[in-house]
């Protein structure tokens, strides 16, 4: 099916369904894009290993075309902003065949206001995908996993210079592994805050977090507790410069520990408690209307879902942006992150890993644009199966009904 098609399908269907009344108030935007995706190791495996049995012999390489179609809406009633996009994907392979599949993703919400002191939103995310061979050891055959995530949040001006920010999350995660098929994992977070906003150009506060993780399934033959809770406490700031320099961060604590009692029996248990200095700081600078600059580094503990674990992440993130023209942008980026694994012994698993992007977007017309790209992405781990080297490159042209 061709993009032009796609495209009328979608109009049609919005059309058929949405009352025109409502269009006065009402923004949709359907789209649909195709995509030719080369990846130098699909399976992200060691290539000095033996190579997987494609249809054609066997190969680390691969070649995928994915066609995704999707609609972005918006209604306005009073001072209230509903939202929604939902989007459909189907990714076909042309050496490992069985790695063919669909995936879709519905995202929507309310950004509401209830009066001058208090505004909040409330999203609710449904995604159904592939889970990502990196997250896999010596994996070949096609996983696909759910994540459901509902988020509260809530900003109440106490004072024209104070404000209390509050967020509820639930997330529910089923994404399983070969020694594992019913594994998931269920995380509730609540954060408050505290901003003190006098400071004209400045912004200042601190933030609270509890939350708390339930791994269901778990591989006994892993290190595995099956519940944790993490506390994080951090400080917070934000200063904007005449819209030409940008700089956000929040630094703090994170402890996080296995709940007693929660160990999995004839776990191969050594531990999962982490903590140490988090947080993460971003800067952006604009350099003239047309080039901008930005990095950020960050350091946080995060679920290792494989072995029902945690991991401490550091990475430092560079980036830059060119507008050549009003129809041609290009991005470029490099991000370095180095992860610990505490449920291994100490040391026995450190992975370093890179990727290198870069793309151009080019406007062909109103509605119809093209987007190549070139990607690096590296990892060397203290456990060798675990380190891949992958070079992919691609191209996609969207077409959008209405163009932002």
């Amino acid at each position: 099916m061709t993009i032009r098609v796609c495209l009328a399908v979608v109009c049609t269907v919005v059309g058929a369904f949405l009352p025109a009344a409502s269009f006065a108030q009402l923004t949709a935007n359907p789209y649909a894009g195709e995509s030719y995706i080369y990846n130098s190791d699909v399976f992200y495996l060691p290539t000095n290993g033996p190579a997987p049995i494609g249809k054609d012999g066997p190969t680390f390489a691969d070649s995928t075309l994915r066609t995704r179609v999707g609609l972005d809406g918006t209604y306005f009633w009073d001072q209230q902003k509903f939202y929604a996009t939902v989007e459909g994907r189907r990714y076909d392979y042309d050496h490992f065949t069985s790695l063919d599949h669909n995936e879709a993703t519905v995202d929507g919400g309310l950004k509401w206001i209830a009066g001058a002191a208090l505004d909040g939103t409330v999203d609710y995310r449904h995604e159904r995908s592939m889970v990502q061979f990196t997250d896999l050891i010596d994996a070949t055959q096609l996983i696909l996993q759910t994540e459901n995530t509902g988020t509260v949040t809530a900003r109440l001006f106490v004072t024209p210079d104070w404000r209390v920010d509050s967020q509820l999350k639930d997330r529910e995660f089923y994404s399983p592994r070969p020694d594992a098929p019913d594994l998931g994992l269920h995380e509730d977070s609540i954060i408050e805050g505290l901003r003190y906003l006098g400071l004209g150009d400045i912004s200042a506060g601190f933030d609270v977090q509890y939350l708390r993780g339930t791994y269901s399934h778990a591989p006994v033959t892993e290190a595995a507790a099956l519940r944790y809770h993490q506390v994080t406490v951090e400080g917070t700031v934000t200063y904007v410069l005449s819209g030409l320099t940008t700089f956000s961060g929040n630094l703090g604590y994170t402890r996080r520990t296995d709940d007693e009692g929660s160990i999995l029996p004839g776990s191969n248990y050594s531990g999962n408690n982490v903590s140490g200095v988090t947080g993460k700081v971003t800067y952006k600078r604009d350099l003239t209307v047309k080039t901008s600059v930005g990095a950020e580094l960050e350091r946080a503990v995060n679920s290792y879902v494989t072995t029902a674990g945690s991991e401490l992440d550091t990475s430092v993130n560079v980036f830059a942006t060119w507008l050549a023209t009003y129809k041609l942008s290009v991005r470029a980026s490099y991000k370095w992150t180095d992860s610990e694994y505490p449920q291994f012994d100490a040391g026995e698993r450190v992975d370093h890993v890179q990727y290198a992007n870069i793309e151009a977007t080019y406007d062909v017309l109103h509605w119809l644009s093209i987007r190549p790209y070139v990607r690096y992405q590296t990892r060397s781990s203290t456990l060798a199966d675990y380190s891949y080297n992958s070079t992919g490159f691609g191209i996609e042209f969207l077409a959008t009904l209405f163009k932002h």
